[in-house]
């Protein structure tokens, strides 16, 4: 695996992929149909680890699963906890602008008064796995805060920041996506 595909995973992991469990472990990815086009870019560089027929559809959610391999079992284990993905900072730690990039395609938005504010939907993470979040992207420099949305948390950069983080994503954000950056940054 090169370190692209490996920032990808990482990266889409935090995001719409997950391992699924079986006698042993693949990778598998859903999007909404209507985000096909980034789709299909993240997959292109994922292909050789497809299985003969990956793609699948139920509804609007398009998906795609990897053959089985040991590859995804590492990447279980440090992503999952008592089967259940739990982020760390030795996950985020890993992460370059592609894997933010792809993450951000996945999670991201943009929020706040004029939507100038970047924001990543974690939801499932958990106020603790958002906290060490808002933890790394501060300590990288790229200020953010917790803020609870209903009964659970999403990550909120500063306009400051999404100005920052926009810069460093938007070279690897597929075209379809620009929606979700501000125009001056693309």
């Amino acid at each position: 695996m090169t370190d692209d595909q490996k920032q990808i995973v990482l990266g889409t992991l935090l995001g719409n992929g997950f391992i699924c469990n079986a006698k042993n472990n693949y990778l598998c990815i859903q999007h909404s149909c209507d985000y096909c086009a980034y789709f299909r870019s993240k997959i292109i560089h994922l292909d050789e680890f497809g299985r003969s027929n990956p793609w699948y559809k139920k509804k609007n959610i398009c998906g795609w699963r990897s053959s089985c391999s040991p590859i995804w079992r590492e990447f279980k284990k440090m992503c999952y906890q008592d089967s259940k993905k739990t982020v760390t900072m030795d996950w985020l730690d890993q992460l370059r602008a592609i894997g933010i990039a792809v993450w951000y395609g996945d999670s991201g938005c943009l929020a706040g008064y004029k939507q100038r504010n970047a924001c990543l939907r974690t939801q499932s993470f958990g106020k603790q796995g958002n906290e060490i979040i808002a933890q790394y992207f501060n300590e990288i420099g790229i200020e953010c805060h917790l803020n609870k949305s209903k009964k659970s948390y999403v990550i909120v950069f500063t306009v400051e920041s999404s100005q920052i983080l926009f810069k460093m994503v938007a070279p690897f954000v597929h075209p379809s996506m620009y929606d979700k950056l501000l125009k001056g940054d693309i």
